[in-house]
């Protein structure tokens, strides 16, 4: 009986894996846009603090079906030239705290819209320390332990509402294990640092997941659908530029919207406290918790960027990818560019005259 029943279970993970490899080999030949990217994931290495960071002076290669790129990291792991930590007299400093939008996934380094606002104007430089794949938590680790080293003049957070709601309430992103704060009577608790570094079936789920087309495209799907934006009711080409907002949310947040509002609140202190401002480019998703009033009536810059593709010419988006193309990150540095001016971090562009 129990021979009969191991030959049954055996049969059956033949059968299982023979069919998915039908499946990955169909999914080769039928539909070749599902091919994987040459991930980003190959620039991170093991962090105990945040999980995962970009390794140090990497280089390569990053491919897909709608691009071919090169990456290059700094010695401090960014992609981004060097940058010493006293600041260039004259000018002022920006640091941009980001994910994958900010990293610039599937752009070359001077197309990312960070790199095309320093170009154009010659009285600021902007660091940018955004990682693919990061959440709000990470991003506010990183400033407490070393991004504030930089003392930037403005910190730019980029927040997606897709997914960083859900990579702030999680351990595990991407399978990667990452740092986690749990929410108290007290405030803001940190779990799980040391990160624990991966397991060995997170290491063949992450190859598994770069490496095939049809599990590849099951997984993209899936958070796809879980991180898909909602329409937005705005102009064409406008951004909302206003000092926080005036639509109020529901009072009760949900979990994990209120552990983002602590979260953002309490990077805005340290952020304060190393004599900065701090401003929150939003980028559309499910949810908007940036119209609280427990977020509006901080000082925190608010800039929604909902709308800013309508009317403008170009795709600016991936066909095969939701991130943004070089046009999209253009679009995306003109308007930062005109939220900054307005601010006065930016001088205005002085007038051009033909001779």
């Amino acid at each position: 009986m129990i021979r009969r029943f191991i030959g049954q279970l055996a049969f059956l993970g033949f059968s299982l894996i023979a069919s998915i490899a039908l499946i990955e080999a169909g999914s080769r030949f039928l539909f070749p846009e599902w091919a994987p990217v040459s991930s980003d994931r190959n620039f991170w290495h093991y962090d105990p603090l945040l999980g995962w960071s970009g390794l140090p002076e990497a280089s390569g290669r990053m491919e897909f079906i709608d691009f071919s790129v090169d990456v290059t990291l700094n010695s401090a792991g960014l992609r981004d030239i060097e940058y010493p930590a006293k600041k260039t007299p004259g000018r002022q400093r920006i640091l941009l705290l980001g994910d994958s939008f900010g990293w610039g996934f599937g752009v070359e380094q001077e197309e990312i819209f960070a790199e095309v606002i320093e170009a154009r104007n010659k009285n600021v430089e902007i660091i940018n320390a955004s990682v693919s794949g990061y959440g709000t938590d990470q991003e506010y680790l990183y400033y407490l332990h070393r991004g504030h080293r930089y003392r930037a003049d403005v910190v730019i957070l980029l927040f997606f509402g897709g997914n960083d709601f859900a990579n702030s309430a999680s351990a595990v992103q991407y399978w990667h294990n990452k740092p986690l704060f749990s929410v108290s009577s007290d405030g803001l608790d940190l779990l799980g640092v040391p990160v624990p570094e991966l397991s060995w079936t997170q290491r063949i789920a992450s190859y598994v997941s770069g490496n095939t087309y049809f599990l590849r495209h099951v997984s993209s799907s899936v958070r796809a659908w879980r991180d898909r934006p909602l329409p937005v009711a705005q102009g064409p080409g406008k951004a909302d530029t206003q000092q926080g907002s005036t639509q109020v949310s529901p009072a009760a947040l949900a979990p994990d919207e209120e552990r983002v509002v602590r979260l953002l609140l309490a990077l805005n202190q340290a952020v304060q406290e190393n004599g900065a401002r701090l401003i929150v480019a939003y980028i559309p998703g499910q949810r908007d918790i940036f119209k609280s009033p427990r977020l509006s009536t901080t000082d925190i810059g608010f800039l929604s960027l909902a709308g800013v593709f309508q009317g403008s010419e170009g795709k600016k988006t991936f066909e095969h990818d939701p991130h943004w193309t070089p046009s999209g990150h253009r679009t995306i540095a003109e308007t930062v560019e005109n939220y900054l001016r307005a601010l006065g971090v930016l001088v205005p562009a002085e007038p051009h005259h033909r001779p």
